[in-house]
């Protein structure tokens, strides 16, 4: 122990005054709950911290604090229905304006106040009714069923996939096998970024 330390007793600890670390037990002896007198003299010591625990959960700066952030949640709700409301409303014009300004093979156009990307996503087939899938499947594609009896499309060989675009997309009628498909149009999907959040 530094001797010019200057030590002081709290709670039967020695502390460091300067640095608050403790340093060591006082020579007095330790105390003990013997009885109903020492028992409650340690409940109301854990009582009273407590009690400023819950103090400080009902201080004026903590409710303040989240009152503060209850108003900030509520303003965040009317922000976020702002901005949907004006990318409900503007989306398409924003993405046929942006459209004419892209330059080369350039899927994004920027401006200062932020950017419009697209992304293709081509046409695809989609499953219209599992059952009719799953029956022709079991026969013809049986690595296409998972256990649970969904058809997995992804598991149809590409060029089937094509075929089968082809004829629901032709006014020829339609296998049986093809009533349980439909066609998916292809789709572009548009992202406006401001650069926050």
């Amino acid at each position: 122990m530094n001797t010019t330390q200057k030590l002081i007793t709290i709670d039967g600890m020695l502390v460091d005054e300067e640095t608050g670390e403790i340093v060591g037990i006082d020579g007095k002896p330790q105390f003990r709950i013997v009885d109903a007198d020492s028992l409650n003299f340690v409940l109301k010591k854990i009582l009273t911290a407590s009690a400023e625990l819950e103090a400080i959960d009902n201080s004026t700066a903590v409710i303040r604090a989240k009152a503060v952030l209850e108003n900030a949640e509520s303003m965040k709700k009317d922000a976020q229905r702002r901005l949907d409301g004006l990318t409900y409303r503007f989306q398409d014009e924003i993405g046929e304006y942006a459209k004419t300004q892209l330059k080369g093979s350039s899927k994004t156009f920027k401006t200062l106040y932020g950017s419009v990307s697209f992304t293709t996503r081509g046409e695809s087939l989609k499953v219209k009714d599992q059952t009719a899938a799953i029956a022709w499947a079991m026969t013809y594609l049986p690595d296409a069923i998972k256990v649970t009896r969904e058809f997995q499309i992804s598991k149809m060989p590409p060029e089937l996939k094509a075929d089968a675009l082809k004829i629901i997309k032709s006014d020829r009628p339609l296998s049986s096998y093809l009533e349980a498909f439909d066609r998916s149009p292809a789709t572009e999907k548009i992202e406006i970024k401001t650069g926050v959040a």
